[in-house]
């Protein structure tokens, strides 16, 4: 081994840690006003309620309210001024309680004097789709929704399930939340159904290639930031993209944040990206695969596929993995499930230790590294023997703030 490399690694298992969003120019604040039509549910509960959201392009909530029927409308006074995701559910009963009985969703421009109106009990009549057509990159995703109008145009509640998605061209797949994942280059379209059938409306998509390189170094970063340790993610990916000049090192990262868990979350999703260059306070970087909320970062098999993913799409002649969380390696107690790593507070699981090789992915990789705790013990490596050939990390419990990123991987 090369002496700068191994310097590094001996850096490494001096200040190893128990490892964001972007950032953006401000807008000018403009009011939005919320208009809501109950005329057409006369025999409806007197209880019957609504949520508003309004989410912003981290699926975080950035201003909401309760109105109760009969109240008509809403104003929201001090917005930046922009594109948000609108999210309406329709409750049975009043303050948004007794169960959901409709939805919809939309992507409105917020602007100076912007009204946005529905209507409750209405038949859909027509479908919007949004985006109305995308250009997407093999192996990226894109988000669609959509919208069912009634007979004058007016947004109306449908059931949260009423919408069914499809693809067709054999160009990838979509759920039934509308994240569509490309899979093979070509045109095709993405179509939202009414209940399987008509109204429908669709949206041509074309997916493009995407030029697959072999690098020097791959760092394959698992980040599962759903805990109270999700303020130095941000910073951590900071550092990346403060190093990711270095020609001869990729940084992939497969990033959690959820609002159940942590106040401090700048999106609240799971997300795959490609580090980008860049010295500022701000996430550049690139968002390959966004893979919506509600993603678990305990498991084994998602931490298999995201590896297994990055090899493929940035193939290397060497791959670092690190395993970015708390840990509890092989750690003394009479709960042997307390021993594991990627604790992801959401649903209260974890890896257990005993399941890190399968963890590891398919092939061998150069370097294991645990941004986390308790994690360098003799039986801990044990498990993971055949897939690396080096062990980075902490027998004891390092400070938050993890590995100093930009300063360890410019020597590589």
């Amino acid at each position: 081994m090369r002496p700068i490399l191994l310097a590094a690694i001996l850096f490494c298992l001096t200040i190893a840690g128990c490892g964001g969003g972007g950032g953006g120019g401000s807008s000018p604040a403009v009011p939005l006003t919320y208009r809501t039509d109950w005329s057409a549910s006369t025999k409806a509960p007197d209880g019957l309620s609504q949520l508003v959201q309004l989410l912003d392009s981290g699926n975080l909530v950035v201003a909401q309210t309760v109105i109760n029927k009969p109240t008509s409308s809403a104003t929201f006074p001090n917005l930046p001024a922009g594109t948000y995701h609108i999210h309406v559910e329709l409750y049975l009963g009043a303050n948004a309680t007794g169960g959901v009985v409709g939805v919809t969703d939309a992507v409105i421009t917020v602007s100076g004097g912007t009204v946005y109106s529905t209507a409750v009990n209405k038949p859909p009549v027509t479908v919007d789709v949004t985006p109305v057509s995308a250009t997407v990159l093999d192996e990226h995703t894109r988000q669609f929704y959509a919208t069912a109008k009634d007979s004058n145009g007016v947004p109306t509640f449908v059931g949260p399930t009423d919408f069914i998605w499809s693809v067709q061209g054999g160009i990838g797949s979509i759920t039934q939340t509308g994240t569509f994942a490309a899979h093979q280059p070509n045109t095709g379209s993405v179509t939202a159904s009414y209940q399987g059938g008509q109204p429908s409306a669709l949206a041509n998509v074309t997916v493009d290639p995407v030029q697959i390189t072999q690098g020097k170094w791959t760092v394959i970063v698992f980040m599962n930031a759903a805990n109270n340790l999700d303020p130095f993610s941000t910073l951590n990916v900071n550092q990346m993209e403060k190093v990711a000049q270095n020609a001869d090192v990729r940084f992939v990262v497969q990033w959690k944040q959820a609002t159940s868990t942590a106040s401090g979350s700048t999106f609240n999703t799971t997300r795959r990206y490609l580090v980008k260059p860049d010295t500022s306070d701000a996430i550049v970087s690139e968002i390959v695969q966004d893979l919506g909320p509600g993603f678990d970062m305990g498991k084994a098999s998602a931490m298999a596929d995201f590896v297994d993913w990055a090899k493929t799409n940035y193939p290397a002649n060497r791959y670092c993995v690190v395993i970015w969380n708390h840990g509890n390696g092989w750690k003394s107690g009479t709960v042997p499930l307390n021993r594991g790593v990627s604790y992801d507070d959401e649903y209260g699981t974890h890896i257990d230790t005993w399941d890190l090789q399968a963890a590891m992915g398919a092939g061998p990789s150069d370097i294991l590294a645990w941004d986390a705790s308790l994690m360098q013990q003799i039986e801990v490596a044990a498990e993971v023997r055949d897939k690396v050939a080096l062990i980075v990390g902490s027998e004891e419990s390092p400070p938050g703030a993890g590995y100093p990123y930009d300063l360890i991987f410019a020597k590589f």
